[in-house]
């Protein structure tokens, strides 16, 4: 029994040991998988103060500007975020300015070819018409600029507001879903 006695503390300390052990291991592991996990959720490349141009056979389309752009491609439908705003100046053939539009929030998902703005959206076409609402999508393949939230259309002559609204990409098409019958028309005679 004395032997017994002094192999006691020894199992019980290489068992403290090894449970105290496979508790760091398994730690480990778990850390492992948070970070990896993590990792997957944070941006794959960040740009602060970005500018990009678009040309065409050597002519100036867009130029796209923001205070930030992170860029995730880790997720199964990549996208790129602008959280801080975005700024996008539109180029005619004679490389004028010819319409803007600018958002708080802007979202490009790259499978689906589609632009998600949000907050304070607006877009002045080419004949200086201003649209403003709060989302905004627009589908780059089919043309197609729509939201399903309040709009207002500010023109020369009339304002125009109401729910939902589509058009082509130009704003040359443009119409309201559901009018709100508040249409304002300006009078020139002053």
């Amino acid at each position: 029994m004395s032997g017994y006695k002094k192999i006691l503390p020894t199992i019980k300390r290489i068992a403290v040991l090894l449970i105290g052990a496979a508790f760091v291991l398994s730690c480990d592991n778990d850390l492992e998988i948070a970070s990896n996990v993590e990792v997957r959720k944070l941006p794959s490349l960040t740009v602060k103060d970005f500018r990009s141009e678009h040309t065409d056979s050597g002519r100036l389309q867009i130029i796209i500007t923001a205070p930030l752009l992170e860029r995730y491609t880790r997720d199964v439908d990549p996208f790129s975020e602008f959280s801080k705003g975005i700024e996008v100046t539109f180029f005619n053939r004679v490389n004028e300015a010819s319409a803007y539009l600018s958002a708080d929030y802007a979202k490009y998902f790259e499978g689906k070819k589609m632009w998600e703005l949000r907050y304070n959206v607006k877009v002045r076409n080419e004949k200086n018409e201003l649209l403003e609402t709060e989302l905004l999508y627009w589908e780059e393949e089919k043309d197609r600029v729509f939201t399903d939230r309040y709009v207002r259309i500010t023109r020369e002559d009339m304002i125009a507001n109401g729910i939902g609204f589509e058009s082509d990409s130009r704003l040359t098409k443009t119409r309201i879903l559901k009018g709100h019958n508040t249409s304002i028309y300006v009078d020139d005679e002053r």
